[in-house]
């Protein structure tokens, strides 16, 4: 399989600015968090959903021993780009086809 890059990192990156005044919405996603093993984000482009996304992820790592995961899929434009790479326990982006 050919791919363009490894999405899942096993870290996540350290946050550029501070977390101002969005405590009520951490506090929700952090309660749907537990709920759910996938959660999603959802609203309109630049609003911080990624930002409050690691923000969460940060205060949740202790819950979760395997590890927290950023898996950034900007990279993908089609659904079938992304796939499981079993062998290294990673998610991939194909390479677009020539």
């Amino acid at each position: 399989m050919t791919s363009t890059s490894v999405v899942a990192t096993g870290t996540l990156p350290a946050p550029f600015t501070s977390f101002v005044a969005r405590q009520r919405e951490k506090g929700e996603v952090r309660r749907l968090l537990g709920t759910t093993r996938l959660l999603t984000l959802t609203g309109t482009g630049g609003v911080g959903k990624t930002r409050l996304a690691l923000e969460v992820a940060a205060a949740s790592a202790k819950a979760f021993p395997g590890g927290v995961w950023l898996v950034d899929l900007t990279p993908a434009r089609e659904p079938s780009a992304v796939v499981w790479w079993p062998p290294r326990w990673e998610w991939r982006i194909k390479a677009p086809s020539p």
